[in-house]
């Protein structure tokens, strides 16, 4: 069954709503709910999807948040790195770090700023 476009606004206001909430008893659910948003066609609602992870999201969620690292929005890659760097992981760090070396807009290379390394 195809949404309609009330159908994506409520998916995304319920994101919006839910990146702002503290997580509860229901984190789990609510986590795997917005991980699955993260495949959606549009990058508005991955943009939403990738936020409420940050408040939500445990240990079992980072594959599919580190899938959307190079996804083909800005916004999205860029709330990916700030959610991955809530979690203490290895392949956590080298995410962000391969994500700023390869946009100089994010690391500040443009700004005469030296390269991670």
């Amino acid at each position: 069954m195809q949404q309609t476009q009330r159908d994506k606004r409520m998916q995304r206001d319920a994101l919006c709503e839910m990146a702002k909430a503290a997580p509860s008893s229901r984190r789990t659910e609510i986590a795997a709910a917005a991980e699955r948003m993260l495949r959606d066609p549009s990058g508005f609602v991955r943009s939403d999807a990738i936020k409420a992870p940050r408040q939500w999201a445990g240990p079992e969620n980072v594959t599919a948040i580190m899938g959307v690292v190079d996804d083909e929005s800005f916004v999205v890659r860029h709330e990916a790195i700030k959610t991955l760097g809530r979690f203490p992981e290895q392949r956590c760090a080298e995410a962000v770090v391969r994500v700023y070396e390869q946009n100089s807009t994010i690391s500040g290379r443009r700004r005469g700023r030296p390269r991670l390394p």
